[in-house]
């Protein structure tokens, strides 16, 4: 998407929201000046909002942002430059410089193109910002598209597989995560027994052992047929 579009020269900035602690988070996403705290002329950290500034700012797993968060975002996403605050911060303090006046006063600019990916169901996310954003939904892989990914799991880990697994893997796994962790799995039984082949019998006993479920091979028919329950 940034790529593609008339930013592509601009900054890409990516962050995953699950991965920083809530504390944290905030200073990373919005940025702080130390001149609020301090006084003194010290430029102070830069937001990842400011950072974009012109470009796309991509936050994974953004459904594992705090709602006082998600709501700031949308103030950035809405006004388009962020407003800091601080409890240390006062207009009327002659110590602080003049720049971290204005940027209390004024803001930063945070003029950035949002994408952002989450496994949370959609209304789970603010009405706000679902309808500030284009929603794409992705389908499960089919068993044709996840045996490939399997026989390059295998590969990146340096094993072959027996002909045959990456189907198997293919019908348990609905996605391109399971199909790598059914490779792990049968990689370590591999490598307890000194292989560098994954068998059909490595990942049968990996699926019986953890309770995996097939897909579904059929679909319903259409039309009316005698004796025929869908």
């Amino acid at each position: 998407i940034h790529n593609a579009s008339s930013r592509r020269n601009k900054p890409f900035v990516a962050v995953n929201c699950a991965a920083l602690p809530e504390s944290l988070l905030e200073s990373e996403l919005f940025g702080y000046e130390r001149g609020a705290f301090t006084g003194a002329r010290q430029s102070g950290k830069k937001g990842l909002f400011e950072q974009a500034n012109g470009g796309t700012i991509f936050l994974d797993e953004i459904g594992e942002l705090h709602p006082m968060q998600m709501n700031k975002l949308l103030k950035v996403l809405e006004d388009r430059k962020v407003m800091l605050d601080s409890a240390y911060y006062s207009e009327s303090n002659r110590n602080i410089p003049r720049h971290i006046h204005d940027i209390f006063k004024n803001g930063l600019p945070a003029d950035f193109r949002l994408v952002a990916a989450t496994t949370r169901r959609p209304e789970e996310l603010p009405p706000a910002l679902r309808s500030r954003c284009m929603e794409i939904n992705f389908r499960a892989l089919t068993a044709e598209e996840t045996a490939p990914i399997a026989r390059n799991a295998a590969k990146n880990a340096g094993y072959q597989l027996e002909e045959g697994c990456d189907q198997l893997i293919g019908r348990y796994s609905p996605g391109g995560r399971d199909a790598a962790n059914l490779v792990q799995v049968g990689a370590g039984l591999a490598h307890n027994e000194h292989r560098d082949c994954i068998t059909l019998k490595d990942i049968q006993y990996v699926l019986r052992t953890g309770n995996y479920t097939h897909r579904p091979d059929h679909t319903v028919c259409g039309g009316w047929h005698v004796g025929r329950v869908n």
